[in-house]
Formats: structure tokens, C-alpha cells, sequence
């Protein structure tokens, strides 16, 4: 039983929701507008957690940036944050309402940033959305 609800999540994820830039404008279409309640979205588990691998003001991109609650809360800890979504309106909003945020439209498996631009890089539930990708690349290596 929850193997097939988790098969039926993965396709929904891939099939509809992954490669819609649609999608997701409407999904963070009411996010929070203020930077506390954004950055309260998040897990302070894993702010705190990868604080303590970063330097003071340290320069992060997070892929797939979304809403910008990651972005938001590493922003009210002292860092400076580049946030990148393929969502248009979505990236327009958190421009819109975060001016000190840059956060740009693009995909992120074409980052346009030399490779030591960043301190860190962050993307939480992304790579879900690739998993066809990671398949065939599995079948190719001969993995399970």
C-alpha cells in the first residue's frame, strides 16, 4: 500500500507538477509578503544546521528557491542570498516585495554564475522533480 502512494506521489511530481512553471507561480501564489512569516516557513533545524557550516555573511544560491522562505531565513541571519526559479511570477514577486533578495528566472541545471561565486549552495525539494533524469543516468551506470 504505501509503496503505491509513494509511486503515485513520485509521477505526480514529475508528470504534473515538476515541469510546470504554472504550477508553481500559483502554488506560492499566497506566501507570506512579510520576511518574518516567510522565514518562520522553514525548518530551523536545517537553518541552524547549515549555519553553523557557513562563514559570517556568507553568499548562498538557493535552487529552486520558490516562495524565497529559504532565502528569507539565511537573509535575517546575515547572508547575502541569490535565489533562482524557473517560475516567472514567482520570481517577480519575491523581487517585487524583497529588493535586497536576487532572485532570477532560470533552471537551474544552467547556473550562469562562475563556480566560485557562492559560499554555499542550498536546494530543498528539487531534485525530486529530475528523477527521470537520475533513472536513466542509474540504467546507464548499471545501478539498481
Amino acid at each position: 500500500m504505501f509503496r503505491r502512494r509513494e509511486i503515485t506521489l513520485v509521477r505526480y511530481l514529475r508528470d504534473c507538477a515538476g515541469p510546470s512553471p504554472r504550477f508553481w507561480d500559483e502554488a506560492w501564489r499566497n506566501s507570506p509578503t512579510d520576511l518574518d512569516a516567510l522565514a518562520a516557513q522553514t525548518d530551523p533545524r536545517l537553518v541552524r544546521k547549515c549555519a553553523e557550516y557557513l562563514p559570517p555573511q556568507a553568499t548562498i544560491l538557493e535552487g529552486g528557491c520558490g516562495s524565497g522562505s529559504y532565502l528569507a531565513a539565511f537573509s535575517k541571519l546575515g547572508h547575502r542570498v541569490v535565489g533562482v526559479d524557473f517560475a516567472p511570477q514567482t520570481v517577480a514577486r519575491l523581487n517585487a516585495l524583497f529588493p535586497a533578495f536576487d532572485v532570477r528566472q532560470g533552471d537551474i541545471r544552467r547556473l550562469p554564475f562562475d563556480a566560485d561565486s557562492f559560499d554555499a549552495y542550498y536546494s530543498g525539494g528539487v531534485v525530486e522533480h529530475f528523477q527521470d533524469a537520475f533513472n536513466r543516468k542509474s540504467r546507464r551506470l548499471g545501478a539498481c
